[in-house]
């Protein structure tokens, strides 16, 4: 069996709901829309960790 190519993208900085995929009004983001159109959302997760977090720790 081929294994899958996975691939995570994970940003920062900004809230949930504030794509154009996730119904916003008006935000637009065609490219983040796309992505989430051809692969997954997440839309109930949780991390006690975000994504800056070990880089301000070590700043």
């Amino acid at each position: 069996m081929k294994q899958p190519n996975i691939l995570f993208i994970f940003s920062d900085q900004h809230r949930h709901d504030v794509l154009g995929c996730a119904g916003h009004p008006l935000v637009q983001t065609p490219n983040l829309d796309r992505l989430a159109d051809l692969g997954m959302r997440f839309e109930r997760t949780w991390t006690q960790c975000p994504v800056c977090m070990p880089w301000a720790i070590y700043a």
